[in-house]
């Protein structure tokens, strides 16, 4: 099992990334550190294959990029994976000539964003992400259909079918229960944010808050889907991700 270790001193913000990394990655186990002294323990008693860290973990500590360089004096450390994740830009340049870093991601960033770098860099395929490329049904037309799966934006249940809201096209199922077509699909960033619609979450730009239903807005797609406060409280981390407006 491969282990990763999170740094940030925020741990709602630690809890969302470790959330997204379970949910994304097959066979992982997820370290948390909250302060430099916790990291360099955890650092210690495990072998990390991968630290995604944060520059600012707290007052009157060390930083992340001092962190990262403790860390490298260690044998088993010395090319270990390491990708930053924070709002100070300014410290980009200092991290890749400093510390060799893999990646700076800047805060607020995308679900995705994480999900791929750490695929990437454990050396899982990003089909993995979704469990095989394709999702194959039969339409209300009585066709055999596929949709690729990583193009669907949202899945709305509508009049005992369901609308798959893909990048080519809007496709409706022949009569099948939203949960049916989820578990069908298996595809581990689709959440449930209403009674009527599952959102994949890699494609969210922005959340607007109204009563007594948020409205989601997505990357290159024109229609919306709805957010309830009940499914808003059951996956606030995960929403917690997202861009709001």
């Amino acid at each position: 099992m491969q282990k990763i270790l999170i740094v940030e001193d925020c741990n709602i913000q630690a809890n969302v990334i470790k959330e997204l990394l379970l949910r994304g990655l097959p066979d992982v186990y997820v370290f948390i550190a909250n302060q430099y002294s916790q990291a360099l323990d955890v650092s210690k008693k495990h072998d990390i294959d991968l630290f995604f860290l944060d520059i600012n973990i707290g007052l009157n500590q060390k930083n992340g990029i001092e962190l990262a360089e403790e860390l490298r004096r260690f044998e088993k450390y010395s090319l270990t994976w390491m990708v930053f994740i924070s709002g100070y830009a300014n410290y980009m340049l200092q991290a890749f000539k400093k510390v060799n870093c893999y990646d700076f991601i800047a805060k607020p960033c995308l679900p995705s964003e994480i999900q791929r770098v750490a695929a990437k860099l454990l050396g899982h395929k990003e089909k993995e992400l979704t469990s095989h490329t394709y999702f194959s049904f039969i339409n209300s037309e009585n066709e055999k259909t596929q949709v690729m799966k990583s193009d669907i934006f949202f899945l709305e249940s509508k009049n005992k079918k369901c609308a798959i809201h893909s990048q080519s096209q809007v496709f409706i199922t022949q009569r099948k229960s939203l949960i049916d077509v989820v578990k069908e699909i298996n595809m581990k960033t689709l959440i449930q944010s209403h009674k009527s619609f599952f959102v994949n979450i890699n494609k969210i730009e922005r959340i607007n808050e109204n009563k007594p239903c948020s409205e989601i807005f997505f990357n290159t797609y024109d229609k919306t889907a709805l957010l309830g406060r009940k499914f808003k409280s059951i996956n606030k981390s995960i929403f917690l991700m997202a861009k709001y407006g």
